[in-house]
């Protein structure tokens, strides 16, 4: 993916596409089946009802609270009512590949069929296309516009080529994006995404480093690489707007632990800074073991879901510490809650955690899957409020851009049209958690009611 160019009205998104390259490039494959109910790993296939057993871990708390979120009544959807469609497309089975997000979607979706009374009544279904290859996305495009069941479409991680997939849909069902990636996810008409954008990634990373930690200096380490270049360049460029001062720390992947020791002394790292690592999982365990090396362990780190990968927990246990979950110490970036930290007062991260458990326990949590799931319970929600069986993609446009409640997950409330310059964005949204003593310890989240607004520091930067 190639770097954006910043102009005015578009610097949020200038550096999320390479941002997501350097993200993506640390992530696994995600190539494990867990339980996707779905009737082929390939583009046109169909997602059905009841893909797994309940193990019974879903409480009468957790019913509730979905029922209370749909706004009915709890009870199971009656099976001889005409089913309730909604369109899904994912990325799976090309390299990449995200087959946990389907069964967080389907967890969602058997949740509302047994537990939560459907979409008044009547059974909740997807019917779903998978992308492998980039060619793809025409196709899913094609088939969720000619399908007249599909009313509306959603995704967590599709991300293959957006732009044919847009062109295909043509506007004629309203889109629920889990995650806004490129430039066209943020402008095209009938878009919309309840959940962090990319470009809230850098915004968080800022807002967290000024606002919280107090920085006067953000240091990058970052991949010594084309994307890891664009990506800071763009966060350079908006922390420049904010107010906030940067400098980078490129090392080679995987790079070693002296190579990280002697860009770190570099810089020479002090009382004022905070670190931000754009860096691969496996670069992480270096840049650890180099801070212990130097006596930098009291300069705050922000971290976030590539630190949970191996061989981070391998390389803590190696070690001999009792925490091999995440470093002490280290800060974690989210979304406001975590299904790291599923209590029950996390806006539905206990329920995630539960569904999930019931109806795929093999499934990866983590990731996009908890956004799968969220928009899930969305879908049914706007459904709902749309009519039901008898919903429009007319009514439910106007259902997602009216909505301004909190949507499953999310420590603030819906917000579309908000920042005129990526107008689907819906979220603005963050939390920060610190990783002491062996616990999730709540810095500025929906834990503790401090959760982080990114719409000033959005506002600041888009120009």
């Amino acid at each position: 993916m190639s770097r954006l160019r910043v102009r005015r009205g578009t610097k949020l998104v200038a550096a999320a596409t390479a941002i997501s390259v350097a993200a993506l490039t640390g992530c696994s494959s995600g190539s494990k089946t867990a339980g996707s109910s779905t009737t082929s790993a390939g583009a046109g296939s169909v997602a059905t009802a009841g893909g797994g057993s309940s193990s019974g871990g879903i409480t009468a708390s957790d019913i509730q609270w979905g029922a209370s979120f749909l706004g009915q009544k709890a009870g199971a959807a009656n099976p001889s009512l005409s089913p309730v469609a909604f369109g899904w497309v994912n990325a799976q089975g090309g390299t990449l590949s995200f087959p946990d997000n389907t069964s967080a979607m389907q967890a969602a979706v058997d949740f509302v069929n047994k537990d939560l009374g459907g979409i008044g009544g009547h059974p909740l279904v997807a019917h779903s296309c998978f992308g492998a290859v980039a060619s793809d996305s025409l196709k899913c495009g094609e088939q969720m516009a000619n399908d007249g069941a599909v009313k509306a479409v959603t995704s967590s991680e599709f991300e293959l080529d957006d732009q044919a997939f847009f062109n295909a849909l043509g506007g004629k069902k309203p889109y629920l994006d889990g995650q806004l990636v490129y430039p066209v996810d943020y402008t095209t008409p009938n878009v919309y995404s309840y959940y962090q954008s990319v470009a809230d990634a850098s915004a968080q990373a800022i807002d967290a480093a000024q606002q919280v930690l107090h920085a006067k200096r953000l240091i990058v380490i970052r991949t010594d690489n084309a994307p890891g270049l664009a990506a800071f360049q763009g966060l350079s460029a908006e922390a420049k707007l904010a107010g906030l001062n940067t400098v980078q720390v490129p090392v080679p992947e995987p790079g070693t632990d002296p190579q990280y020791t002697a860009a770190l002394s570099a810089v020479n790292p002090g009382p004022g800074d905070v670190i931000l690592l754009y860096i691969t999982a496996i670069g992480s365990t270096s840049v650890y073991d180099a801070m212990n090396s130097l006596n930098l362990t009291k300069i705050p780190v922000l971290g976030g879901g590539l630190q949970l990968l191996p061989p981070m927990p391998g390389h803590l246990q190696a070690l001999g510490l009792k925490d091999t979950v995440f470093p002490t110490g280290w800060y974690f970036q989210d979304g406001g809650f975590s299904e790291l930290k599923p209590t029950s007062n996390s806006n539905g991260e206990n329920v995630y955690d539960a569904t999930m458990q019931s109806y795929f326990p093999s499934a990866n949590v983590h990731g996009a899957a908890p956004v799968a799931w969220g928009d899930t319970m969305m879908m049914a929600k706007l459904l709902i409020g749309a009519g039901g069986a008898a919903a429009t993609s007319n009514a439910l446009s106007q259902e997602m851009k009216a909505y301004t409640g909190l949507a499953p997950l999310n420590a603030g409330n819906t917000n579309c049209g908000a920042l005129p310059s990526t107008p689907n964005a819906c979220y603005f949204g963050a939390g920060l958690m610190q990783r002491l003593n062996g616990q999730w310890v709540s810095v500025a989240d929906g834990y503790n009611g401090k959760a982080l607004d990114l719409l000033p520091v959005l506002q600041k930067i888009s120009g």
